[in-house]
This record gives structure tokens, sequence and C-alpha cells, in this order.
């Protein structure tokens, strides 16, 4: 659902009412599950072949759920690993040091870190 509605402003765009754009909007209200930070390529990906498809070439429906599918695993597969198994622990690690060390700037160092690498 949520990937339908980060969909919604480029599908109404591409789009005029009716049983296109209800079926594009069908097409994004499939399961999808990958690592929350890899998101951006594939919507980059879908989008642009909605784009093509709503220009007229000829990409089936079920070509485009193909492709955000077939690309879900390899970025949840890639991006788990680097942000839950490196970078936080990395981050985290460094943030207990210095909060050991009696310095208060500890947990901030941790949070603000992290939170530029979640929303770079």
């Amino acid at each position: 659902m949520g990937y339908c509605f980060i969909m919604i402003p480029a599908i109404k765009r591409l789009y005029g009412p009716g049983a296109e754009r209800n079926e594009a909007l069908k097409r994004h209200l499939e399961w999808f599950n990958t690592q929350p930070f890899c998101t951006a390529p594939i919507l980059g990906v879908t989008g642009a072949m909605e784009e093509e498809k709503a220009n007229g070439a000829n990409i089936d429906g079920s070509s485009i759920s193909g492709v955000k599918v077939g690309l879900m695993g390899p970025f949840a597969g890639v991006g788990d690993p680097i942000f839950w198994g490196t970078i936080r622990p990395v981050l985290a690690a460094l943030g207990a040091s210095l909060a050991l060390g009696g310095n208060v700037l500890g947990p901030l160092f941790f949070f603000s870190l992290l939170t530029l690498f979640v929303w770079r």
C-alpha cells in the first residue's frame, strides 16, 4: 500500500482518469517488501516504465510488476547487511565509546549520523 501511495502523484500525472489509471494503481497495490533505504532505485525504474507505458510503448503491466518484484530481493539482500549489519553497529560502537568516556555527545553522535545515513 505504501508503494502505491508513493506512486500516486506520478500515476496521476501520467494517466488521465479512467481504466488505465485504475489499472496502474492496482498494479502498485501488490505486496512490496525490501530494505526501506534502498527503495529509490526500484521506484525510479518502475516510474520510468510507467512513463514509457503511458507514452504508448509496448510494455505490459505484468512486466512492470515483474521488474518491481525482481528487484525487491537483491536490494534487500544488499541493503540489510550494509545498514543493519555494518553502519548501525559501527556508529553505535563509536557513540558508546564516547559516552563511556563521559562525553554527552556520544548518543547525539550516534543518532545524528544514523539519521544522515537514513535520510541521505
